[in-house]
């Protein structure tokens, strides 16, 4: 290993743990999705559509964020994640902007679904290279962070309906989560050459 390899393996040491924070945060946002307990009452209660027909959104986001993976594999280790950001805020705010029951079930369902889906392995894989002689650690705070991410915004979302409405309230959400997760991916970083060997792991 040559001495400027030596040397930025040893700065990028220290960087990644402002990394994984950067990744946790992206995983926080991500996490979302599963806010849907104080989202369906709301729905129901402006457009009057039928319980079971609100509630199929949640389904629809749930398979789409968990089958993007198996479906998009090589898609997603190809997209930056900058562009599987993109998709999940984009998403959002369009439910903000939905007056059929439809649009929920594109916007809310299939296309945040998938962002949520391209985002969330996207992060898992990135940590994990982060932290090659503690992956356990890196991938279990990025678990973590994810599963927060329903607890945290569960009653932001809720506050959010009861001062500016349920349209207002996703289109804002919807840039909120655009701006502090693409802020955060400007601070993500692939590790460099040399640095895996020189953890004393493989890369996975």
């Amino acid at each position: 290993m040559t001495a400027n390899t030596t040397a930025s393996v040893r700065a990028f040491a220290d960087r990644r743990w402002l990394c994984l924070i950067s990744a946790m945060v992206i995983c926080v946002c991500a996490g979302f999705g599963y806010a849907w307990s104080v989202l369906q009452t709301p729905i129901i209660a402006r457009f009057g559509w039928a319980d079971s027909g609100v509630a199929l959104a949640y389904t629809i986001t749930v398979v789409c964020s968990t089958m993007a993976p198996l479906l998009f594999g090589g898609l997603i280790r190809r997209m930056s994640s900058r562009l599987c950001v993109a998709v999940g805020a984009a998403g959002l705010f369009a439910a903000g902007l939905m007056s059929q029951l439809w649009q929920l079930y594109l916007f809310y369902g299939v296309i945040s679904g998938l962002g949520v889906g391209f985002i969330y392995p996207s992060m898992m894989a990135y940590v994990v290279r982060l932290f090659p002689d503690r992956s356990g650690m890196a991938s279990g705070l990025g678990t973590a962070a994810y599963g927060s991410g329903a607890i945290l915004w569960a009653p932001t979302a809720a506050a959010l309906m009861e001062k500016v409405g349920l349209g207002s309230a996703f289109r804002v959400l919807g840039v909120l989560f655009a701006a502090v997760i693409l802020l955060g991916s400007l601070l993500l970083a692939e590790p460099p050459e040399g640095f895996h060997a020189a953890m004393g792991a493989a890369p996975t």
